[in-house]
């Protein structure tokens, strides 16, 4: 693979270690705060996450030119796909952070374990970006899970929060005994536990083996848990609504695109020589995770649970961008315009995708006001009257997530859409863009609640300067972004041809 250098070194590991630095300080000082300072534990894990995003933004420029960076050869890779994912839940992690600063769900989320479980979490993460190991991506997924569950329950004084918790951690139970057994029957065949050697395996005589079938399916099944793939999807709306917003947002946004890297890359990397197969399974599934999601999101009255099966939905889409990449391959040395590659499509869609949800939550957090628990749609009723302001950004990000121009979420799905039509999904197509407008529908239907005549004076939403800044930065990359999409597509297509 590109991006590797010959001899072990862990200059790679730069950013992981800022920020596991800087996420193992915050309780240190945190002993030391009074509690009108508490403050300073987020102003801590954002130097810890902004030396980290510096850092990546270095090793940019040599990973898109396939310059030799230094890694841990055959376990984990530093190419502009990792950078790439590497980035987004670093500044999605950030824009967390500011949303929990004066964050009232809970009395969680001012004490330093908080931040230093959402930073262990990024460390998580950011491994699991790089990780070409099936031993790598196992930790790092745990670790990832782990810091899930935790801020589930600890962030939280509502008893809904733990039982939220103790689902999710039910149900990744589970899901982590279907990827190791998977691990386990594929290092059996295999005879290792890289990515490239399985790769090896599957393209040989083996893969005729009913045993590389059935784990390379375990393995699968336990990676589409994380994203909230049908039929393992039943942790995403119960886990959205009993957690804290702060921490639905976490599971929304850096969980979520931190969780298709190495569905991606294990694809590309040890399983695309099934294209075809697996072209098939994920149609399957795609149109399932679409239909559900959407049919299940016109139902609920709750914002939360809303988002969660809208989150659901939006897989599909991804799942659908993926069907087009399986369909043509890239393979070494092939070029094909950046606009049409399903692959990109996926990596722009993600994005996109994570920006809106994390705007649109992030207003949802501060609706929590004295008596207002802020978590039903009737919530939001005359939310314009009483905080305009606030309005007018929920209305962007509800815009984005419709696929509506001039924002970014409608370059997301013209991209999807696209490279669909280009690989001869017609039919795939055509039902996306019926699920599209159901969801448009339920997504126009909060946005008349914001405009609607309330029946009482309403309270305006809690004052936060962090939360209004972050907010604001992501209304207006959403709209630049749909204004002008090329610097993104090109920076996707980047990092999708460092896989080849």
């Amino acid at each position: 693979m590109a991006g590797l250098s010959q001899a072990p070194t862990y200059g790679a590991l730069k950013p992981e270690m800022l920020v596991a630095l800087f996420g193992l300080a915050v309780p240190l000082l945190d002993r030391r705060l009074e509690e009108d300072e508490k403050s300073l534990n987020a102003l801590t894990a954002l130097l810890g996450l902004l030396f980290a995003a510096i850092q990546l933004a270095e090793f940019w420029p040599a990973a898109v030119q396939k310059v030799s960076l230094p890694g841990l050869t055959g376990v984990f890779t530093l190419d502009a796909f990792a950078i790439y994912f590497k980035l987004a839940v670093v500044i999605v992690t950030m824009f967390v952070v500011l949303l929990s600063v004066r964050h009232r769900d809970g009395g969680g989320t001012r004490s330093g374990a908080y931040y230093t479980l959402l930073m262990l979490g990024a460390v998580g993460m950011m491994l699991v970006a790089s990780a070409t190991d099936f031993l790598l991506l196992f930790f790092s997924l745990e670790l990832t899970a782990a810091s899930g569950y935790l801020l589930m329950a600890i962030a939280g004084e509502n008893p809904r929060s733990r039982e939220a918790a103790l689902k999710f951690f039910l149900l990744g139970t589970f899901a982590t005994a279907l990827l190791a057994y998977g691990m386990s029957l594929l290092y059996g065949l295999s005879g290792s536990t890289r990515f490239s050697a399985l790769g090896h395996c599957v393209a040989g005589s083996a893969n005729r083996q009913p045993l590389l079938w059935v784990g390379s399916t375990l393995l699968l099944a336990g990676l589409i848990f994380k994203i909230g793939v049908v039929p393992f999807h039943q942790w995403v709306p119960d886990s959205y609504e009993g957690a804290p917003t702060s921490v639905t947002v976490l599971l929304s946004t850096s969980f979520m695109v931190a969780a298709f890297a190495p569905v991606l890359r294990i694809l590309v990397i040890a399983l695309l020589a099934w294209h075809e197969a697996l072209r098939l399974i994920v149609t399957g599934l795609g149109i399932a995770t679409l239909s559900l999601g959407s049919l299940a999101a016109l139902t609920q009255n709750n914002i939360k649970r809303f988002f969660g099966y809208s989150a659901i939905s939006h897989v599909g889409w991804l799942l659908l961008g993926l069907i087009a990449g399986l369909t043509r391959p890239r393979l070494a040395g092939t070029e094909h315009q950046a606009e049409r590659d399903g692959l990109v499509a996926v990596l722009i869609y993600l994005l996109v995708y994570a920006v809106a949800t994390l705007g649109a939550l992030g207003v949802v957090s501060l609706m929590r006001r004295q008596e207002v628990v802020g978590e039903e749609m009737d919530d939001l009723a005359g939310l314009m009257a009483h905080s305009p302001g606030y309005a007018v950004l929920l209305l962007a990000f509800l815009l984005s997530l419709s696929g509506i121009p001039p924002t970014a979420g409608f370059i997301g799905k013209y991209l999807v859409l696209l490279s669909a039509m280009e690989t001869g999904h017609r039919r795939l197509t055509f039902m996306a863009i019926f699920w599209a407008t159901v969801m448009t529908y339920c997504y126009l239907r909060i946005a008349a609640l914001i405009f609607a005549k309330p029946e009482a004076e309403g309270l305006p939403l809690r004052r936060s300067l962090t939360a209004a800044a972050a907010l604001l930065v992501s209304a207006v990359a959403t709209i630049i972004v749909g204004l002008d999409p090329q610097p993104v597509i090109v920076i996707a297509q980047q990092a999708v041809q460092s896989l080849f």
